[in-house]
């Protein structure tokens, strides 16, 4: 919470200080966004309240993109995303780590609030593949090979602090997933799952800052 409050805090301060922008068709843009997570869960045992698994992930993803008109844009990113689940049982830690490379085309459509500052709606699919590890009482071992691919929709607002600069602000609001897992020494022996996030669980904020050439 305290991460949204400092970026609200920006785009009012930005807003009123009189900074302007222009977005229009054959506009052209590059850029990043960073994404951070975490998670964790508990559970009762009768009147013992147990620790479930922490998660975190970090994804990476540097974007280019291209106008077609002034309200909409499209574009698409490659980078990086660490996934880690940490949990004990027994009194056993263990981790789980994944490391993959993402391609992420995304098409957003933008309203204007006022010269440099803008709501959209940003549409996407994700596509993922890399490996894993696991750890347990000291010992480490290759995980499976993974692969997923997701498609997402996400609200969130522009902020213009100059003409050539833009500061995206993201939560996901509705995500398909379908993960694949394959065991690295059987490529026969698979897991598949698949299903829909929606709500407030999956409002994983990101943010992302373009330069328009």
């Amino acid at each position: 919470m305290r991460k949204i409050f400092y970026v609200l805090t920006l785009i009012v301060f930005s807003i009123t200080s009189g900074a302007y922008a222009q977005i229009e068709a054959g506009s052209l843009f590059i850029g990043g966004n960073l994404g951070v997570s975490s998670g964790s869960s508990k559970s009762l045992n009768g009147s013992v309240t147990v620790d479930g698994p922490k998660t975190t992930s970090i994804s990476v993803v540097p974007t280019v993109g291209y106008f077609l008109g002034s309200k909409l844009s499209v574009g698409a990113g490659v980078g990086l995303e660490y996934d880690k689940i940490k949990s004990t049982v027994a009194g056993v830690d263990s981790e789980a780590t994944a490391s993959l490379i993402i391609f992420r085309p995304n098409a957003k459509y933008f309203h204007s609030f006022t010269d440099n500052f803008y709501g959209f709606v940003e549409a996407g699919i994700g596509l993922g593949s890399g490996s894993s590890k696991s750890s347990a009482g000291g010992v480490t071992a290759d995980g499976p090979k993974i692969s997923n691919i997701s498609v997402y929709i996400a609200p969130g607002l522009t902020l213009f602090p100059t003409e050539k600069i833009g500061v995206d602000f993201r939560l996901n609001l509705i995500n398909y997933y379908r993960n694949k897992s394959t065991d690295p020494t059987d490529s026969s022996i698979k897991d598949i799952s698949s299903g829909v996030n929606f709500g407030l669980n999956t409002l994983s904020p990101s943010v992302g800052i373009y330069y328009f050439l």
